[in-house]
């Protein structure tokens, strides 16, 4: 197993934070690396997401929603053929700092025996993408108020 861990303050609510994060139809205007999400944020629902990072073609998958609470965390699995193949837990949350401060931890584990060679290949790509998402929810949510 391998984790990508990134972070980042919002001036913002944890709400703001959340419906920003949660509004899946308005990630084409300020998402860099997840340009869509198909599908309801709740648990045990699929998504199906396309990840495309910087020139690159995209790729289009299906997860699961395996934590959903209202605020302070959204998470889910990923998987390729089977889970001891690949499979990837990506996941957010929100921390309140202050009143109007939050903290987004952003991040993703890998799991299987592919998951040493996904590292080599993509964990600098994907940390990349991950910290350009958090600044792009933050000036986006930064924005709105």
């Amino acid at each position: 197993m391998y984790e990508i861990i990134t972070d980042i303050e919002i001036t913002g609510s944890p709400a703001q934070v959340w419906q920003a994060l949660t509004d899946f139809q308005s990630y084409p205007r300020w998402n860099p690396s997840i340009r869509s999400i198909r599908g309801n944020a709740a648990n045990g629902q699929k998504l199906k997401v396309f990840f495309q990072l910087h020139g690159s073609i995209g790729l289009k998958f299906w997860v699961v929603v395996i934590s959903f609470v209202l605020e302070e965390e959204l998470r889910w699995m990923g998987r390729l053929m089977f889970p001891a193949l690949f499979s990837g837990e990506h996941y957010f949350l929100i921390q309140a700092l202050a009143p109007n401060r939050s903290k987004l931890i952003h991040g993703e584990r890998f799991f299987g025996l592919l998951s040493p060679i996904i590292r080599r290949l993509l964990a600098e790509p994907n940390k990349a993408a991950f910290i350009a998402m958090n600044k792009a929810l933050k000036a986006y949510v930064e924005s709105k108020s």
